[in-house]
């Protein structure tokens, strides 16, 4: 077989091999758990559709936009979804949608094969592209455009001669396509672009005008199949409604995905990003005007959101290669020795799967496997407020809107979830309204609201926003919390599961107790709260802590209470605040060494835990520093305080014990 990477190369990679590898890392990299709220009210949008065997056009979901005007354009999607689910349950969607971008993969890599570029850059290339995308390859529709634009990309690859028996079905993938997610303008703009590559060649002479005429029709039953909706044109006002809205961004500035890549949050995007913007503009004249063209197109809008890097990488990703190919030959007339060629190349046939390996390592948050991310699942939580029968209407983090729906429609409705309208119009409202609990009360008023279902892993404080003896705390587990108002019809509930002390804003994300653990856990009724908490949730990490460090600094009874400690480890192996409360009780037991292995644990954690903040990273070095100075351990102290300061520069505790130690 010919080889194609250099005449240094003496590996070569069989196209059956290199095929199979790009399917194989792309189904591995995306093998994740369920982990965002919209997968849920896809489902629930699917179930609904089949139940009512029609389409939904107006909201039924959520109280606070009841009857609100919707297009159901991604149904298609939505129903084939909810039939696997209903079949073969959340292992059959996670395992579809590893195999969807397992397909992108191999297509692209069929696109890579007609363009006769080196396997190892389209290893690399393809690899790349999936690696830079993150966990955007996600169980929702949009997977459907990854996969389109990856098709479309492969047949427009092909020779004319072998060209003419598949263009045909392009109309029919567009067809398919559009009443899947509307990103089908995407795969338009694709076609746009091949389409003014054969105007030019047309002027050029290049090819045939029966050709040109053939990408003509191609073009326009396309554009008619995109028609072929229960939306029919309103889907091109639905996706101006919503581009016109990107300009001023009204919610979704607080939607990580509608954000530009930043160096602090995704620096591996955004620099990867910049590599593939790069070998575009040196290779802009050496590769085919469709990719040009579309390039283009898609890549300002990629700096400026994230949800477009995938998209704008997967339609230029073989012009890349030939640009890359030709690098290659260059190199390849330099005659290197085919050792070092060598070395090369197994390292880049291996680079892929050992970073596959590490993400599997340093998997700390489950992100891997078969399953749904319990702080976008409250299921306890939700059953809790059905088997109680929670009165009037209830507030829910935004995280929380498509559990609700999934789990609690048609009894419960929902505040707000992610669907675009209510994000775009409300969670403005609702983020501004966090500045202070007399907004917050007025929000929730205006809407009539009895109750709230909010996150416990996020450091929001909710105590604050939702003050006693007007608001109380009735349940709580590692994911959520639910707080009910007096006199509401629910004065019983209170009276039976109300909390009087326990507040699990100033445990787990203040510096009170960690510095002051004998004032604050010895409060009065604190320590009958939190055995009520531990047995009313035996399972809970957080209550097995909580209990274990009441039983510590009221009895100073270490052994039973590190055995509740142990316990909250045990169910959560890698959260960093059991992990630094854990070690903090073993370093003032004496065992210095399980302290600095935990405190080591803290950092490997919040290093790969996604959504750990710079000030997060700050706090927790901190509190590992002040206990390092504690325990006598100078110089770790001294390290983890500057540690603390480079991630928040005003930090002034730390800056005052650094002060002291030195």
């Amino acid at each position: 077989m010919k080889n194609r990477a250099g005449s240094g190369v003496k590996l070569n990679i069989p196209p059956f091999v290199f095929l199979i590898l790009v399917f194989v890392f792309a189904g591995i990299f995306t093998f994740n758990n369920i982990f965002e709220g919209d997968t849920l009210w896809h489902l629930k949008l699917g179930q609904e559709m089949i139940r009512t065997h029609g389409f939904l056009y107006r909201d039924v979901f959520s109280y606070t936009f009841a009857g609100t005007r919707i297009y159901p354009v991604e149904w298609l999607f939505e129903v084939v979804w909810y039939a696997l689910y209903s079949v073969s349950g959340i292992s059959g969607v996670i395992i579809a949608k590893s195999v969807v971008a397992g397909l992108t993969a191999l297509f692209l890599g069929f696109a890579f094969e007609q363009d006769a570029t080196s396997r190892y850059a389209g290893l690399l290339i393809i690899t790349g592209i999936y690696v830079i995308s993150g966990s955007y390859f996600v169980d929702r529709p949009q997977i459907i455009t990854y996969l389109g634009i990856s098709l479309l990309v492969f047949i427009m690859s092909l020779p004319d001669t072998r060209a003419k028996k598949v263009l045909w079905f392009v109309p029919v993938i567009i067809l398919i396509w559009v009443n899947m997610h509307p990103g089908v303008v995407f795969g338009i703009i694709f076609l746009i672009a091949w389409f003014m590559e054969g105007f030019i060649y047309l002027l050029k002479r290049s090819i045939e005008p029966p050709v040109f005429y053939t990408r003509l029709s191609i073009l326009v039953l396309s554009l008619a199949a995109t028609l072929i909706t229960p939306n029919t044109y309103h889907l091109y006002t639905f996706l101006f409604h919503h581009v016109a809205s990107l300009g001023q961004k009204g919610g979704l500035e607080y939607i990580a995905e509608f954000l530009p890549p930043s160096l602090s949050q995704t620096p591996v995007m955004l620099v990867g990003l910049a590599v593939f913007s790069v070998i575009f503009i040196l290779g802009i004249f050496r590769m085919p005007l469709r990719y040009v063209l579309y390039g283009l197109v898609l890549i300002p809008m990629s700096f400026d959101m994230r949800r477009m890097v995938i998209m704008a990488l997967i339609g230029i990703a073989p012009g890349i290669g030939l640009v890359v190919q030709g690098w290659l030959a260059r190199l390849g007339r330099l005659h290197i020795p085919a050792v070092p060629v060598n070395i090369l190349c197994a390292a880049v046939l291996l680079s892929p799967f050992l970073y596959e390996y590490n993400q599997y390592r340093t998997d700390y948050v489950g992100y891997k496997g078969i399953g749904i991310q319990k702080q976008f699942y409250p299921k306890r939580a939700i059953e809790f407020i059905l088997d109680h029968h929670i009165q009037g209407n209830i507030y829910n983090s935004i995280n929380f809107g498509g559990a609700v729906i999934f789990l609690g429609y048609p009894k419960i409705k929902d505040f707000i979830d992610t669907r675009l309208d209510p994000e775009r119009m409300l969670l403005p409202e609702v983020v501004q309204a966090m500045n202070s609990p007399q907004a917050f009360n007025s929000l929730l008023d205006r809407y009539n609201i009895s109750s709230a279902l909010v996150e416990t892993y996020v450091p929001v404080n909710y105590p604050w926003l939702l003050p006693a003896p007007q608001w109380r705390l009735v349940y709580f587990d590692d994911y959520a919390q639910i707080y009910v108002k007096q006199g509401t019809g629910n004065d019983a509930l209170i009276e039976n599961y109300g909390y009087t002390v326990f507040n699990p804003y100033t445990f787990f994300y203040t510096l009170a107790p960690y510095l002051s653990p004998d004032s604050y856990f010895t409060q009065p009724g604190l320590l009958k709260d939190l055995h009520r908490l531990v047995q009313e949730s035996p399972s809970s990490a957080m209550a097995n802590l909580a209990y274990g460090l009441g039983l510590i600094y009221n009895n100073a009874d270490y052994a039973e209470g590190l055995k509740y400690i142990d316990t909250a480890k045990r169910i959560m192996p890698y959260n960093p605040r059991i992990l630094l409360w854990y070690g903090i009780e073993q370093g003032l037991n004496g065992s210095t060494r399980v302290m600095q292995k935990s405190f080591r644990m803290v950092n490997t954690v919040l290093q790969y835990q996604e959504g750990s903040t710079p000030k997060d990273k700050a706090f927790m070095n901190f509190i590992m520093g002040y206990y390092d100075y504690v325990a006598g351990l100078r110089k770790e102290a001294v390290r983890r305080l500057k540690k603390a300061l480079r991630f928040n520069h005003d930090f002034s505790q730390a800056q005052a014990l650094l002060n002291r130690i030195e």
